[in-house]
């Protein structure tokens, strides 16, 4: 062991055995699949590193996209696991959202008060369904 100017001995490094570690670490790392978050216009999706191929599509938030690539990067879910229960939520999700516009159309437009406290009611109500459906999303993976 050769001493260095602080007085503390410090090991010297094998150049072979450190680019044998190395070169495991680059082929452990190429067989795995990264993925990251990939905004599609107003939507979010899943994709793979290396391809840039989209693996899970049309999330309706980053945070939920960011949830699936956490949980992805880590080995606790599969992509063909996700894409099996999301699609009927999704769809769930995207008739919801159409309800919410619907009403509050129709709150901006009536002229009648009884059918926009009715509006209201039904408003509230499709938000919080919109709220639990976010919830299942992300607790897909």
């Amino acid at each position: 062991m050769a001493k260095s100017g602080t007085g503390h001995t410090r090991e010297k490094s094998d150049s072979k055995k450190v680019a044998r570690k190395l070169q495991e670490l680059t082929k452990k790392l190429s067989d795995k699949s990264i993925y990251a978050v990939k905004k599609h216009y107003d939507v979010y999706a899943v994709a793979e590193i290396k391809t840039n191929a989209s693996v899970v599509k049309d999330l309706p938030s980053y945070e939920i996209a960011d949830r699936f690539t956490t949980r992805l990067n880590r080995g606790h879910a599969k992509v063909e696991h996700i894409n099996r229960r999301l699609p009927e939520l999704l769809t769930e999700y995207q008739r919801k959202q159409f309800d919410r516009e619907t009403f509050l159309h129709i709150i901006n437009n009536s002229n009648d008060a009884n059918r926009r406290y009715v509006m209201y009611d039904r408003l509230e109500q499709c938000d919080a369904e919109l709220e639990d459906l976010l919830e299942k999303i992300s607790h897909i993976a």
